[in-house]
């Protein structure tokens, strides 16, 4: 995969308020608990419901090889592609106070 698609996919994963607190979480903390990354952003207007979770979000990551996902214990944890999107997610959080909105 070239570098550009490479990036485009990190792009297209982190499309969503969700996917961004989640890697923005693993960054600080490898593993979580996706019930608890789900009441840590309980509060933002852009909230996911258990049923967007489980069959948009963390699938989306997962396929892209960017976390890996226990569906029966709902931990989450970095992927084997993970510092792909890692990098991102590094620019994004550094800046988030120059980026509109509430972004991450």
């Amino acid at each position: 995969m070239s570098h550009e698609a490479q990036f485009d996919q990190a792009l297209d994963a982190l499309g969503h308020q969700y996917r961004r607190r989640l890697a923005v979480r693993l960054l600080e903390h490898n593993p979580q608990d996706t019930k608890t990354v789900s009441k840590a952003t309980a509060d933002a207007a852009a909230d996911t419901d258990a049923i967007e979770r489980v069959h948009v979000h963390l699938p989306k990551l997962e396929t892209a090889g960017y976390i890996t996902w226990d569906r029966e214990s709902g931990i989450v944890e970095k992927g084997p592609r993970w510092e792909e999107v890692a990098s991102v997610v590094k620019v994004l959080q550094a800046h988030e106070d120059e980026l509109p909105g509430h972004l991450i």
